[in-house]
């Protein structure tokens, strides 16, 4: 679970394609981030469409962007995503209970359904990915059990 606490500043001055060629401005989580190539993504899409996309991107045996590039993925679910303008202060939150996830928009739940199987066996952490997005964001993750909580502040563009 994950959840990430952000301010909107905008659109970037420049835009920098994906690896797929895709221009897409986006802000979201990473879940089951084993690494770059195999994790569960909840992705805020501002541009070309205003969705909530959930996707699994599985590759065994990569590990890395060399090796995977931008294969390997699956999108399980698209949704209407509320508007976002510059300034908007926003909560965006992801949970996985068994094969389940549930993802919330400032506390009102967008979308719950089951994950694919081959989500089940990811483990890694919870991280954030943006892309062609500036933003103030609060990332809040659980961590090992007994650890204590931190929130760590960070910018992005």
């Amino acid at each position: 679970a994950a959840e990430l606490e952000f301010t909107y500043r905008g659109p970037t001055a420049k835009v920098v394609a994906l690896a797929s060629g895709q221009r897409r401005r986006q802000l979201g989580l990473k879940l089951r981030a084993e690494d770059g190539c195999n994790l569960v993504y909840v992705m805020w899409r501002l541009e070309p469409a205003r969705e909530l996309v959930v996707s699994v991107k599985r590759n065994p045996g990569k590990h890395d962007h060399r090796g995977c590039g931008a294969g390997g993925y699956t999108d399980v679910a698209a949704v209407p995503a509320p508007a976002l303008a510059p300034g908007d202060h926003r909560v965006l939150a992801a949970a996985i209970v068994d094969d389940t996830l549930a993802v919330t928009i400032d506390g009102v739940e967008l979308w719950r359904g089951p994950l694919p199987a081959n989500a089940r066996d990811l483990r890694g952490p919870a991280g954030v990915r943006s892309d062609n997005v500036a933003w103030t964001t609060r990332l809040r993750a659980p961590l090992a059990a007994g650890a204590p909580a931190r929130c760590r502040a960070a910018d992005g563009d």
